[in-house]
């Protein structure tokens, strides 16, 4: 669904936003306190070794946690090509962990550009006064993004964040979207979710090649979907982003703790992606005599 995306991307922009605000304050109140009220006075020699070492010490950092988000990554891709209940999740996690990226990487080049006009400017004692103060809270402010980023994935319960993120996402926080009884039960939307599974698993076997994957890795859902788009079987393209949408969704479903029910737009979007899968496959030779029903107990 786009409107997830475009959600995802509205959540990157606003904690972006309210970090720019803090700022501007942040760098207004050093400003006017440096030409008003002074704390420290710096020299020549000072000036040139401070920020000099603030802009060495950021690339160092940022470099540091590029090679690290390299190697989780990495480690993410690994974990979730064996574990089918992590399908999904990682994909969202990767995206907003590179948005959250992309902000420091602009903040610490800004950071070390003002260093760098701070140290040339140090003869100008206003000019340098100005840049100086601006340089401190862009230093500061990056390296606190820098510790928050490390400190969401070194979180031993980071796992749980995810899913939990993922669920209020679509949602499932919301009490006023909640349905009542069992038409909104989680075991409901778990069992049209098994109905489209097992449907997609039937009609993309003929074409997946088993020989290529060992016994410790399973075929996603996403592969299979790709498969039979691959083979023309959707002529609806709208189908394949709503079922990747329900992926990490279900996934994260599974490990929560949610009692009062499934959120209506997202057993809507089940029912719906289900009567799309059995009109786009119903002349399938592998799901003829498939059971569409959808029964509990």
């Amino acid at each position: 669904m786009k409107n997830k995306n475009r959600c995802d991307n509205v959540k990157v922009i606003c904690v972006a936003r309210n970090n720019l605000i803090l700022l501007f304050v942040a760098v207004l109140l050093f400003i006017l306190a440096s030409f008003c009220k002074p704390v420290f006075l710096l020299d020549q020699n000072q000036i040139l070794y401070l920020f000099s070492a603030s802009a060495q010490v950021l690339a160092a950092v940022y470099g540091l946690v590029l090679t690290a988000f390299s190697f989780v990554q990495g480690s993410i891709e690994k974990r979730g090509a064996k574990d089918p209940d992590l399908e999904g999740i990682w994909d969202r996690m990767n995206q907003k962990c590179f948005k959250m990226l992309i902000y420091i990487s602009i903040m610490t080049f800004l950071s070390i550009v003002l260093c760098m006009i701070t140290m040339s400017s140090y003869d100008e004692r206003n000019i340098c006064k100005f840049f100086a103060n601006v340089s401190i809270v862009f230093t500061v402010n990056d390296l606190y993004l820098i510790i928050k980023f490390v400190i969401r994935f070194a979180n031993p319960k980071w796992e749980d964040t995810i899913r939990g993120e993922v669920i209020k996402e679509f949602g499932g926080n919301d009490v006023k979207s909640v349905g009542s009884g069992n038409d909104n039960s989680v075991q409901l939307f778990l069992a049209y979710f098994q109905k489209i599974e097992r449907a997609l698993g039937k009609a993309s076997a003929p074409f997946i090649n088993y020989n290529r994957y060992s016994r410790s890795r399973f075929v996603s859902k996403k592969e299979m979907l790709m498969i039979l788009l691959k083979n023309g079987y959707f002529k609806n393209d709208n189908i394949v982003p709503k079922i990747l949408d329900l992926i990490p969704f279900r996934n994260s479903l599974v490990h929560s703790s949610i009692e009062q029910g499934v959120p209506d737009e997202m057993m809507r979007l089940v029912k719906e992606v289900l009567e799309n899968l059995k009109e786009a496959l119903k002349e399938t030779k592998e799901l003829r005599g498939f059971d569409w029903d959808v029964k509990l107990g």
